[in-house]
């Protein structure tokens, strides 16, 4: 079992009845295929690179990318098709910019007094995406997920923990009904520290998703259902024996990201 050294675990809450998977759309499965396709190419892609990206012949992704550029999602320069200014501007008009109060330099002197590598994570459907980060690469290995945007699993991540055990109830018992299939021990896991996590605030993992890894993460959010979090992470010598130590750290900067984004 992950087990911070210097905490206590949880008596298992009883198992609740699984709640149902909001079900997936093959039309919007593509489209979300699609954008992010383009989102992680540069110098953008033609119809046919897109076509072979998807596995789907040109003529059922014409309609959808002549569409998605007709309303912003999508632009075309030079035959390429490229991420449009519409989900940005969305994004922006719904004032939902996860860990948008959080600077680089706030990272940056966090992971000083740490010690240790500090991202930053956003959920993304059922995965975490690491968007930012300070340190010194003490796993260097790891830097591709980051500087890549690569998703990872929630329930084999600090900060998916975080994040999850402050989901509401309802979106909770349906990940785990499904994800929980795919990573039974890590749920097992979570399981036993969802409590712990709820009255902490703060989620410490050890060996979770990679054998090498401790990590300890909080939610970004204000203390209610969050999409985001900050997270320490390192090798087992960086990080256990620290958890509530790291933990309060992380909690302290956030309170005070917080205030400094309700100042006038």
């Amino acid at each position: 079992m992950a087990m911070a050294l210097d905490d206590t675990p949880d008596t298992p809450p009883p198992a609740a009845a699984p709640a149902p998977r909001r079900p997936h759309h093959r039309t919007v499965d593509r489209v979300a295929a699609l954008l992010d396709a383009v989102a992680r190419a540069p110098m953008g892609l033609s119809l046919s690179q897109l076509a072979t990206r998807l596995e789907a012949p040109v003529s059922s992704i014409q309609g959808l990318v002549n569409g998605l550029t007709a309303v912003g999602y999508l632009t075309e320069e030079d035959k390429r098709f490229l991420l449009g200014p519409a989900t940005y501007v969305l994004n922006l008009a719904a004032g939902r910019r996860p860990a948008a109060g959080v600077r680089q330099e706030d990272l940056e002197e966090l992971a000083t007094r740490t010690g240790a590598d500090v991202l930053v994570a956003v959920r993304v459907g059922d995965s975490v995406v690491y968007t930012s980060h300070a340190g010194p690469w003490s796993i260097q290995r790891l830097a591709y997920r980051v500087t890549e945007y690569r998703a990872s699993p929630m329930l084999c991540t600090a900060a998916g923990w975080a994040i999850l055990a402050h989901a509401d109830e309802r979106d909770l018992r349906a990940h785990l009904a499904t994800e929980g299939e795919r990573y039974p021990r890590q749920t097992t896991e979570f399981l036993d520290r969802i409590e712990h996590i709820r009255r902490t605030g703060m989620a410490y993992t050890h060996a979770l998703g990679d054998p090498e890894v401790s990590a300890v993460a909080v939610p970004l959010g204000g203390g209610g259902q969050a999409d985001a979090a900050i997270l320490v992470i390192g090798r087992h010598e960086q990080i256990d024996g620290r958890s509530n130590e790291l933990g309060a750290q992380l909690q302290e900067a956030v309170r005070a990201w917080e205030s400094r984004q309700d100042q006038p």
